[in-house]
This record gives structure tokens, sequence and C-alpha cells, in this order.
């Protein structure tokens, strides 16, 4: 995947059918960048509300994030993620421009509305062992010690949600390690490892390496400084 200039995008859309399709996949790519406004918008409203604690912050912040992958992830987005995948992920990628815009702004705004149970499973299933709806039952757990936390004080909960995100950020580091050391077999690293290939297909335009590091700052930088701002600030 690997071009001495940008790529010829090919024309896919020919027909009524077609034009269809094109007209589909530009609402889509439409909407996946407006729930990118929402998110940036819901997250800067949450952090600046002068009425609410960090605890309930963290609640809110996490609330409108999982909520948002309840609703859209399995019905919707990752369905049309798979389905654009394998488009572009071989030796000479068919994608045209609107489908690589959705796998760019598509597959962060899926992380980060589930980082917090991603890795979990990255390292679960990479041990060969697969629980059904492992992401979305960790996710609503995490969501309810957020509540007793925020709204009844309760200090277990406080406890257990700050040492889930001081074990994540330990797994985190340690799963990036083992893929460096493991290559581009292990998730964390096939992540990075697609990146670099997208900039590199895409001949480093500056364009593609500015959505492609935004895409990556959205996805996982974000949501885990916000969380770890909160947290901090609210056990103080």
């Amino acid at each position: 995947m690997t071009r001495a200039s940008p790529p010829a995008i090919p024309d896919t859309y020919s027909g009524e059918a077609k034009i269809a399709e094109k007209i589909g996949q530009v609402r889509d790519l439409y909407t996946i960048i407006g729930l990118h406004f929402l998110c940036i918008g819901l997250t800067v409203y949450i952090l600046k509300n002068p009425k609410l604690n960090a605890a309930k912050k963290l609640f809110f912040f996490d609330f409108f994030r999982y909520s948002i992958h309840l609703a859209i992830s399995n019905l919707w987005l990752m369905p049309m993620l798979n389905k654009i995948a394998p488009k572009i992920f071989k030796d000479e990628p068919t994608a045209n421009l609107t489908e690589w815009l959705i796998w760019w702004f598509g597959y962060p705004l899926a992380e980060f509305t589930q980082i917090d149970g991603v890795m979990p499973q990255d390292i679960v299933m990479y041990t060969g062992v697969k629980i059904p709806h492992f992401i979305s039952l960790g996710l609503v757990t995490e969501l309810g010690i957020d509540y007793l936390w925020a709204f009844k004080n309760l200090k277990l909960a406080k406890t257990v949600r700050t040492g889930w995100y001081g074990i994540w950020l330990f797994m985190f580091t340690a799963w990036f390690l083992v893929a460096l050391a493991r290559g581009g077999d292990v998730p964390l690293a096939q992540d990075y490892r697609n990146k670099l290939m997208f900039m590199e297909y895409w001949n480093w335009e500056p364009w593609v390496v500015a959505v492609v590091l935004y895409g990556l700052f959205f996805s996982v930088w974000l949501p885990t400084i916000v969380t770890g701002m909160l947290i901090r600030e609210a056990i103080k």
C-alpha cells in the first residue's frame, strides 16, 4: 500500500443504483462528521459546566459516549466500516474518496465511544477467548459505578473507578509495548501500522496526515486525558 504519488481515486459510480449508493455514503459521512462535532461540543460543555462537580462531569462524559456506542455502533457504524474495510485493506485499494473518509472519521468515532472497553477486549480476544457483548457489558457496568460515585457518593465506587482507570492506563502502556515487540498481529500494533500505511499510501499528503492524526487524538487521547483530568479533580 505504498505509492510514489497520491493514488487515483476509482470512479465506481455509474447508473442509478450506484448514484443512490453514492448519495447514501455522502449522507453517512456527513452524519459521522456531525457526530464528531456533537461529541466535541458535549465534551466542552460538560467540562465547562459550573453546576457539575468533577464526579458528575465524569458520569455525563461517559454517559453520552456510551449512549452513542450502544445506540449506533453495533446497528449502524460498525456494519458500515466492516463493509468498507475489504476495499481499503488490500494491495491495491478500491475504495473511493468518500469511503476513505468514512473510515478515517468513522473508526475514531467508534473508538471514542468505547475506548474504555476495547482494550480489555483486545487482550481477551488475543488469548482466543470470545465473550459476547464484552464491550457493551463493561461500559454499562462502568457507567453504573460512575453513577454510584457521582450521585450516591459511594466510596467503594470511587475506589473502583479510580483503580480501574489506573489499571487501564497500565494495560494500555503494557499492550503498546507488547504490540511493539510482537508486531502487526497484535490489535494495537495493527491500529498504528494501519495509520502509517494510510499516510504512506497517500504519499504523506498534508490533509491526509492531518485527518489521520486527528483521528488518533480523537479516538484515544481525548477520552483518556479528559477521564484522567476529571478523576484527578474528583479525588482531591
